[in-house]
């Protein structure tokens, strides 16, 4: 899940430099190769009518734990549903989709997004630093160590090459009004919303990301609701994407618009009496740090041991 954020006003000076820190990492980096995709499997004989959604069943359920993370090992070890299911996206006939309800369609794209992020983990795996990796400040292990892992990676779905950016950005994004996608789409690190141990599908579509929503404001590490302290604190999601969340007319308090649409999705998942207590808007809100460690099943609970709990204020 690369971050197209909402940029605040900043003074002209920490813009040029930001502009020359970036072009210089930009620069430094773009020899670099990028990290590795399978290979493309072979063709079958006739295109496939539906994806394999038995065999990426089969990786999430013996891979994912209640908790989203990956045991990789296990996925490495056992590649077989995963290819099967890959083999199955790749060759996929490139008029099924058009011919599918738009639940389908969205789960269609949200399952490709996580099952190729997984194959990029697979790939990579164990995932060393990167020079760009290492200067972002990006964790060991962490997906943003692989060089352009978001934008230069191309896969191929229904026939036609895509990267992950175009699949979030030019697909769901543009393509669907739906913002829980940003709840349901994994980017295999601690900080995105948990991976499920299922796949997306049309007719259970609408339940499934309403539970979604309901993990995420139930994940200590990506919402904070502290009555006691009078304080909201919520993943840098719901900055990167403000847009993506249309503000109410009414309630949640003073916040700017783009918070409040953002407090309004996440009071759906909610008890009534907090959901009702957010609407209130008696409030500060900040932003959580985000975690970019690996989402890896091995090793402790990263949000009792990584991440910092300092305030990043709007």
């Amino acid at each position: 899940m690369s971050k197209r954020a909402l940029s605040p006003t900043r003074p002209p000076w920490r813009l040029a430099l930001a502009a020359a820190v970036t072009g210089g990492l930009a620069a430094a980096t773009w020899w670099v190769p990028p990290g590795r995709v399978p290979a493309l499997p072979e063709r079958p004989a006739e295109l496939f009518r539906t994806p394999d959604r038995d065999a990426y069943a089969r990786t999430l359920a013996a891979v994912v734990d209640d908790q989203g993370r990956v045991d990789y090992d296990q996925l490495i070890a056992h590649p077989a549903d995963l290819d099967a299911w890959y083999r199955s996206v790749v060759w996929l006939d490139p008029e099924a989709p058009e011919r599918w309800d738009e639940p389908t369609r969205i789960a269609f794209w949200c399952n490709a997004y996580n099952g190729l992020t997984l194959l990029t983990i697979r790939e990579n795996h164990p995932i060393g630093r990167s020079l760009f990796g290492t200067l972002t400040l990006a964790p060991a292990g962490s997906i943003r160590q692989i060089p352009r892992v978001w934008s230069r990676l191309h896969f191929q779905v229904a026939t036609e090459p895509v990267t992950l950016d175009h699949i979030e950005h030019g697909i769901l994004r543009s393509r669907f009004t739906e913002p829980r996608i940003h709840v349901a789409i994994n980017c295999a690190s601690e900080g995105c919303p948990a991976l499920r141990s299922e796949p997306y599908d049309g007719p259970g579509l609408e339940a499934q990301l309403d539970d979604q929503v309901r993990r995420m404001v139930n994940s200590p590490g990506r919402f904070l609701l502290d009555r006691d302290h009078g304080r909201v604190r919520l993943s840098r999601i719901f900055r990167w994407f403000a847009t993506d969340f249309t503000a109410p007319e009414r309630g949640y308090g003073e916040h700017p618009p783009a918070v409040r649409g953002a407090l309004a999705f996440l009071a759906r998942g909610l008890p009534p009496e907090d959901a009702a207590w957010l609407e209130r808007g008696q409030y500060t809100v900040d932003w959580l740090p985000y975690d970019w460690h690996l989402n890896d099943s091995v090793g402790e609970d990263p949000y009792t041991a990584r991440v910092p709990v300092g305030p990043d204020p709007l």
